[in-house]
C-alpha cells in the first residue's frame, strides 16, 4: 500500500537545516524516504544534522545563501549527484530583535535577504526544467506567526516573515 507520507527516491533541498525546524524537516523528509540537500551557514551543526538522517544519498553544503551567486553551483552539483529536485523547503531564516527606532535599512536589508530574498532565488533557480522533475514538485516557504501577529521588538523579522 503507497504512503501518503512517503518521500521515497525524492530528493529535496532544504535551506536552515543546521538547526531547529529546518534540521527537523531534513530528520523527517529523510525518515520518509527522501535524499535531502541540507544548506546552512554552520557546518559543524550541518555535519550534526547529517549524523541524525536515516539511511539515503544524501548532500551537505556549508553557505551563506545570501550569496546570491553561489547557489545555482549548489543546485547543479546537487542535481548531478543525486537526479533531479522534487521539492524545496526554504526554512533558513534570522532575527534582530531591537526596537524600530534603533532599526536601520542594513539590518532590513540582513533580514530581507536571508528569510525572503534567497528562498525566491533558490526557488527561482530550482524551476529549471533541468533541475525540476516538475510534475510533481513542491515549494514550502516556512513563516512564522509572527508575520501576522507581530511583537514588541520585531518588526524586521515580522515583516520578512510575513513577506
Amino acid at each position: 500500500m503507497h504512503s501518503p507520507f512517503s518521500l521515497k527516491n525524492k530528493n529535496i533541498v532544504i535551506t536552515g537545516a543546521s538547526s531547529g525546524i529546518g534540521r527537523q524537516c531534513a530528520i523527517s523528509c529523510s525518515r520518509m524516504g527522501a535524499n535531502v540537500v541540507l544548506i546552512a551557514r554552520n557546518e559543524q551543526r550541518l555535519k550534526e544534522t547529517y549524523q541524525k538522517l536515516d539511511p539515503g544519498n544524501h548532500l551537505s553544503f556549508g553557505q551563506d545563501i545570501t550569496e546570491y551567486k553561489k547557489l545555482k553551483d549548489i543546485v547543479i552539483e546537487a542535481v548531478s549527484k543525486i537526479g533531479q529536485l522534487a521539492g524545496f523547503i526554504h526554512s533558513a531564516g534570522i532575527e534582530i530583535t531591537l526596537p524600530a527606532r534603533s532599526m536601520n535599512s542594513k539590518k532590513y536589508e540582513q533580514l530581507f535577504a536571508t528569510n525572503v530574498i534567497s528562498g525566491f532565488e533558490f526557488a527561482k533557480i530550482i524551476s529549471g526544467k533541468k533541475f525540476i522533475d516538475s510534475q510533481r514538485a513542491s515549494f514550502v516557504f516556512i513563516a512564522s506567526i509572527s508575520g501576522t501577529i507581530g511583537k514588541k521588538g520585531l518588526v524586521g523579522y515580522s515583516a520578512s516573515k510575513g513577506a
